[in-house]
């Protein structure tokens, strides 16, 4: 075994120059004039360098940024002269022109006694600064959004007493803004009545939220809403406990006559979906036609199989049974739907009006014809012609509304050509044309044409059953037309109406029911608010008879005094029917000496 090599025997620059080139920091060396002499492989790499570059010569200009090259330079200086200089940052220059901040460590060379030039190690520490940057940017953030939120905010230690607040939190408080300090200011916990428990949760890293109510600025009503965190700095500063705070006392007054608005609203949506509810469960209702009878039943049933087609269809039944409800019907389910519905009258109009409505005029047809007018054949184009009343037209109007089932064409008064007519037609006749036919005072083409699809509407009398479900119907329309809440009619009065004949069907059950609102001035519509020929007897308020009332005054007194007495005295009541303000029903009762009664 060979003898193990003596201390002196080792190469101890050889030794330091590997090491040197091996550790990860920049290692070089600067001559007096600010060149560099030697530099390991980490600094080369790090420069971006060949030994090639750095042989031919480099000096410190060229790698230190210039805004930093004074300070260096005078730092290269003071360590030439043997002073201590310390750790120190650079910008320095890459051979790409990257830059990177460094921090140096020098200490001079020394010959001897004599300094002929320093040596420094560099470390690259531009991820710290910029970590660092972007602390004291978040920091000044931070502090931005601390002073300038317009929400109020603290900073309390962890024992609650307050170290710092903002502008807003002053404002909010009431407090001194030119004091120092927060003065006797109560404690974050005593302020926001926080319990042992909560202040554990807080410790812990919770996020609390609350509310309260609170006695600021001498006002009791003042609502608060925070929100209290820790933050932990770390190191050697204490945790701190943020405080954020709003006035919701404008906001929670709002909601509140909100809510107020919403109770109103939801107390009368309860009332209108009880009436919506009583309507469905209990009403049969066919396209805006009301009824439970059998014979309605299977009319409606027809109906929706009339309607898929384009056939004629002749409506029978006496005035007032919905004869148009039903033209209506079928256009509604049929696909001419988006199409226009025109009806007319035919009883209402002589002959010569009549042609013109239907089919139009050129201008010059007539003295008076100054510009085109279409008729209603050309205004329901695509759509349906509901010609009610057709038993009523004359023999020369039958002749030419034959024409028009026959070859589906038209032609305007005053015109020369044929107008193309699709249109869907729905006639309506509350006579016996088979009859009107067999007197001849029909025509039996007509009638063929128009009588395809046959519909016989009955009379009320025949569907009986049907009033007290057409009466509940009736009252939802108008307490909704009139903004009442009458909610029944009385059994005595659906005897009498029971009882009642109605010559005028359907539509002269819609004017009792609208006579008997305008005199009901309850809940209950009862038979003193129906009509004479249907009650029998005169309405209350008539009852007595006008000719004992010697002024309008003492009718106008009577009238008052029934209407407190269903109220049971009270005055407002009263008002609230009336539909007069409070004020002027008492100065009413006062002229006419009622109140003394």
């Amino acid at each position: 075994m060979p003898d193990s090599p003596t201390y002196e025997a080792f190469d101890w620059k050889k030794r330091f120059d590997d090491t040197a080139e091996l550790l990860p920091g920049i290692i070089c060396e600067i001559d007096r004039e600010g060149y560099l002499t030697w530099v390991n492989r980490m600094g080369l790499e790090a420069f971006k360098y060949t030994r090639e570059e750095f042989d031919a010569g480099l000096h410190l200009s060229r790698i230190i940024h210039p805004d930093d090259l004074a300070g260096g330079t005078g730092n290269v200086a003071s360590i030439m002269k043997g002073d201590a200089v310390g750790r120190q940052e650079y910008r320095m220059i890459h051979s790409d022109g990257t830059q990177a901040v460094y921090e140096a460590n020098s200490s001079p060379i020394y010959e001897g006694d004599r300094i002929v030039g320093m040596r420094s190690v560099l470390f690259d520490v531009s991820d710290r600064k910029a970590a660092e940057a972007r602390i004291r940017e978040s920091e000044e953030r931070f502090r931005r959004i601390f002073t300038q939120s317009p929400s109020g905010a603290a900073m309390f230690e962890t024992d609650g007493d307050l170290v710092e607040f903002n502008g807003a939190f002053v404002r909010m408080f009431g407090m001194d803004p030119d004091a120092e300090d927060a003065g006797d200011f109560p404690g974050l916990f005593e302020l926001m009545s926080l319990e042992e428990a909560g202040r554990a949760r807080l410790r812990e890293g919770a996020v609390l939220r609350g509310e309260a109510q609170l006695d600021v600025r001498g006002r009791r009503d003042t609502y608060l809403g925070w929100t209290a965190a820790t933050l932990g700095f770390g190191g050697e500063r204490p945790e701190l406990i943020l405080l954020q705070v709003q006035d919701l006392t404008e906001l929670r007054r709002a909601q509140e006559a909100r809510l107020e608005e919403a109770r109103l609203a939801e107390e009368q949506a309860k009332r209108r979906v009880k009436d919506l509810q009583v309507e469905v469960l209990q009403k049969h209702t066919f396209m805006d036609m009301v009824s439970r009878s059998q014979q309605m039943a299977k009319i409606f049933g027809m109906l929706e199989q009339v309607a898929d087609t384009s056939t004629t269809v002749m409506v029978y039944g006496e005035s007032g049974t919905g004869k148009e409800l039903v033209a209506r019907a079928i256009h509604g389910m049929s696909p001419r739907a988006g199409s226009p519905f025109v009806a007319i009258n035919c009883g209402a109009l002589p002959d010569n009006l009549l042609e013109s409505e239907l089919f139009g005029y050129k201008a010059g047809a007539f003295t008076d014809a100054k510009k085109d007018k279409p008729g209603k054949f050309a205004q329901a184009q695509g759509g349906v012609v509901f010609l009610d009343e057709i038993g009523d037209i004359s023999q020369t109007m039958q002749v030419k509304l034959l024409r028009v089932l026959q070859e589906r064409v038209f032609e305007p008064l005053g015109g020369t050509g044929s107008v193309e007519a699709d249109v869907r037609i729905i006639a309506a006749t509350n006579k016996d044309l088979p009859v009107m036919v067999k007197a001849g005072e029909f025509r039996d083409d007509l009638f063929y044409r128009l009588n395809v699809i046959k519909i016989k509407l009955p009379p009320l009398r025949d569907r009986r059953s049907d009033i007290p479900l057409l009466c509940e119907h009736f009252v939802s329309v108008f307490n909704r037309r009139f903004d009442r809440a009458v909610e029944e009619v009385s059994k005595e009065a659906l005897d009498a109406l029971l009882a009642y004949d109605f010559p005028g069907n359907i539509r002269e059950l819609e004017n009792v029911m609208e006579h008997a609102f305008v005199f009901c001035k309850g809940d209950k519509i009862t038979p003193a608010h129906l009509p004479e020929e249907i009650s029998g007897k005169p309405c209350a308020e008539v009852s007595e008879g006008l000719s004992r009332y010697a002024s309008f005054e003492d009718l106008e007194a009577a009238y008052l005094r029934s209407i407190l007495e269903e109220t049971g005295g009270s005055r407002l009541e009263a008002a609230r029917r009336l539909g007069i303000h409070k004020s002027t029903l008492f100065r009413k009762l006062k002229s006419l000496g009622i109140n003394e009664e």
